[in-house]
């Protein structure tokens, strides 16, 4: 019943029909509720003594952040920086503590996308219902930099830089909530200090982040497949349980597997019961779904792990704008 309400909302978050425009009141009142919610909540916004970097997105579903966190969170570190990261972790069991994240916890105590973050970085993440009590608690750490997973519409907490992931594809019809798949208008991304689209076909003068196949290996014994054995043109299962699993298929797809793709709700668990009816088939799951896979899930898959690829130095930017500030702020 989930799965056919989660497909049925993403289809018509796709198209506009009599439907749309009879409702679209709705979607109007939701965007001057966003516009006074974001005016009251940005007078009173929590200033931190360190910079914030927000990596966030305008539409529902995934849009590659936690792919991205990871990646500049290394950079950062590797240019002396001191970060933490924080989260409210999503999917976790106990939403409403706060706790830091500073060695190997379970998926269900942390959520997946913190948990995988941890064990890309082993980089202090302080998971909070209120990202307020989070930077406080990494200030407390001594960080010199953080970056929020998520938090682009949480206007409590001021940012020095805004980066929105996006793809045409996320972005659906193009309306609001909760008509649309949009959280904010399309507008809301001229405001960002740094825009990244995601897709396979660069445009000129875009930043652009795609995803590469870096390796694949069994879910159970983690060994590696030979490149060489990679069951290219061959019939797989790709069974995730992401926001966006179409970007899954197609990351399969453009590198020559041939997929029938199982789409479970967003960080929903996969279970022996989701895979005994393709064991006998290749299936293939992403890094986030293989996070929260138990002991007990005896089924053979494999684990695809991605990485991102930019067609511009936009991780260097970044860091480039970071010491301006850093810059300024001594000054003053």
């Amino acid at each position: 019943m989930i799965v056919t309400l989660h497909s049925w909302t993403l289809k018509q978050w796709q198209r506009r029909s009599y439907m749309h425009t009879i409702l679209s009141p709705l979607s109007s009142a939701f965007y001057l509720v966003t516009l006074a919610r974001r005016y009251w909540l940005s007078r009173q916004a929590y200033k931190t003594n360190v910079p914030v970097i927000i990596i966030g997105n305008i539409s529902a579903g995934g849009n590659g952040k936690t792919p991205f966190v990871i990646a500049l969170s290394l950079y950062l570190q590797q240019q002396g920086k001191r970060v933490g990261i924080i989260s409210k972790g999503y999917g976790r069991r106990y939403p409403k503590s706060t706790l830091c994240v500073d060695h190997t916890m379970p998926a269900e105590c942390v959520g997946d996308e913190v948990a995988l973050i941890w064990r890309k970085t082993q980089i202090p993440i302080v998971i909070s219902p209120c990202r307020k009590t989070a930077c406080q608690r990494l200030e407390a750490r001594q960080c010199d930099v953080i970056i929020s997973d998520d938090g682009l519409q949480d206007y409590r907490l001021a940012r020095q830089i805004e980066v929105i992931l996006t793809s045409s594809g996320n972005l659906g019809n193009q309306m609001l909530h909760p008509l649309g798949p949009l959280r904010e208008p399309v507008s809301r991304l001229d405001d960002a200090d740094f825009v990244i689209e995601q897709t396979q076909s660069p445009t000129d003068n875009a930043i652009i982040m795609r995803y590469e196949i870096e390796s694949i290996q069994h879910h159970k014994t983690g060994q590696l497949l030979d490149h060489n054995n990679w069951p290219i043109d061959q019939h797989v299962i790709a069974l995730s349980a992401i926001g966006n699993p179409g970007r899954f298929k197609q990351l399969l797809n453009h590198a020559g597997f041939r997929v029938k793709a199982i789409e479970l709700p967003d960080h929903a668990t996969i279970t022996e019961d989701d895979l005994r009816p393709y064991q006998h088939e290749t299936i293939l799951i992403t890094e986030k779904d293989a996070i929260k896979l138990t002991s007990t899930v005896t089924i053979d898959c494999y684990v695809v792990n991605i990485k991102p690829v930019f067609n511009q130095e936009i991780i260097e930017k970044i860091h480039e704008k970071l010491e301006i500030i850093g810059r300024k702020s001594q000054s003053n």
